[in-house]
């Protein structure tokens, strides 16, 4: 049907504009992933955590103080913002944030294989251990009230932002779009007690 062609010949039109999207979009990614990385940092610096805020370089990463290091001084056990899958097949690292593809992007509870043998005393197929206490701890059921599930061996809060507020909010108050973000970090740091009994630190 000639409807069908409609996209196409829109495409065509605009073929100036679209190619540009690519260098366009990878602007808006580093302005906004910095946006947030700084709303985490200062979350971090209030609750007084430990953390890394380099989301497109490296990896947002941050912990409470008293989670401990390995030996190395690496985090065995801390929060991360990831895209739930490890295959991210997206065209763009905005696109899961912005509601825009099927994948997801929010914060991840990473629980550090030594910590799950420590606790089962298993030593081996962690990755099942893993799955298995996570899901049978008690502490769950509150968790899962205020948003976050068991996805494989992560325990995950998904995050999205509103794409007309960003829009309308961009480029210079970018920080106003961010409310989904400050929701979730709420929702990280008034549970720490059931976290720290996830980890076997103390009980809620």
């Amino acid at each position: 049907m000639p409807e069908k062609y409609d996209v196409h010949r829109l495409v065509i039109d605009n073929f100036r504009i679209l190619e540009q999207v690519p260098k366009i979009i990878e602007e808006i990614q580093a302005e906004v992933f910095a946006a947030i990385d700084l709303r985490i940092e200062n979350f971090a610096k209030i609750e007084m955590w430990d953390g890394v805020f380099h989301f497109l370089e490296d990896e947002t990463a941050f912990k409470p103080k008293h989670w401990e290091n390995d030996e190395n001084g690496n985090y065995l056990n801390y929060f991360s913002l990831d895209y739930i899958e490890d295959d991210n097949d997206d065209n763009y690292l905005l696109s899961p944030l912005l509601g825009a593809s099927k994948h997801k992007l929010g914060f991840k509870l990473i629980v550090s294989n030594e910590t799950i043998a420590s606790l089962t005393g298993q030593n081996n197929k962690l990755g099942q251990a893993k799955k298995k206490y996570l899901s049978s701890n008690p502490t769950m059921k509150h968790l899962e009230k205020v948003g976050f599930y068991l996805m494989r061996e992560y325990i995950f809060l998904p995050v999205k932002l509103d794409a007309t507020v960003l829009a309308s909010s961009y480029p210079a108050s970018i920080s106003d779009s961010l409310l989904p973000i400050d929701e979730a970090l709420k929702k990280i740091s008034n549970p720490t007690p059931y976290f720290d009994s996830i980890l076997g630190l103390s009980r809620p």
